[in-house]
């Protein structure tokens, strides 16, 4: 063991440790949607469990 393994962590190693809030970023509604644009999003929203068993289907427990 080194004198560095046992010093305190930096600046920025305990902020990286603290995740942020929204990592996705504010949530701005439209203003209207477009009756393609809802019908686009209630396609995408169907088809997502179909994708999710998908993209799971190969891993265990």
């Amino acid at each position: 063991m080194t004198y560095r393994d046992l010093s305190p962590p930096t600046q920025a190693k305990k902020m990286a440790a603290i995740p942020p809030d929204n990592p996705a970023g504010d949530y701005l509604p439209a203003d209207a949607y477009s009756d393609d644009l809802r019908v686009s999003l209630t396609e995408q929203i169907g088809a997502a469990p179909a994708l999710l068993r998908a993209v799971v289907a190969g891993l265990s427990n």
